[in-house]
């Protein structure tokens, strides 16, 4: 007698049930994967936009040296 065919157990096999497990972590590892990368490029935008400022104001204080010595 075949004990797979009379077995009633309603879980599925250890090897699906991995197999499902594989999946979501995967899943959830690209989640995280994309959540950080986010936040990656939107450190960087803000790092662009104050190195941006910063060279303005670096530039503002050269022309104001340069008028105060062409007087």
């Amino acid at each position: 007698m075949n004990t797979e065919e009379t077995t009633t157990d309603p879980q599925p096999p250890i090897s699906e049930t991995a197999s499902e497990a594989f999946d979501n972590l995967l899943s959830v590892g690209r989640l995280w994967a994309a959540h950080g990368l986010g936040i990656g490029r939107s450190a960087l935008r803000a790092s662009a936009r104050t190195l941006e400022m910063t060279a303005e104001t670096l530039s503002e204080l050269e022309s104001r040296f340069e008028e105060r010595d062409a007087k």
